[in-house]
């Protein structure tokens, strides 16, 4: 049996620190990009569920999100280069 991923403690316990190097002070827009298969997606929705619990605050415009995740697959040849597009497509969003 797989073991399941907690992932609101582990967002909870990253909440009081650092989110990705950004200071916690503030409450941050997160968007999220899901890749790959189904399971990809369920992980995703869980990861969000966890970060709306932890008050983030969940968007799907890219254009006023603070932070952008990604989730993707890395088994598969064109996964990878999908997740590698993808990435460098959001590099339009940081803020310089």
């Amino acid at each position: 049996m797989q073991k399941r991923v907690k992932y609101d403690k582990i967002i909870y316990k990253v909440y009081f620190k650092k989110f990705m190097g950004v200071s916690m002070k503030k409450v941050y827009k997160i968007a999220n990009i899901s890749l790959g298969c189904e399971k990809n997606l369920v992980d995703s929705e869980m990861i969000i569920g966890a970060l709306h619990k932890a008050e983030f605050i969940i968007t799907t415009d890219l254009n006023e999100a603070d932070i952008i995740f990604i989730n993707t697959c890395g088994f598969i040849t064109n996964a990878k280069q999908e997740a590698i597009d993808t990435i460098f497509n959001c590099l339009q969003y940081q803020e310089n």
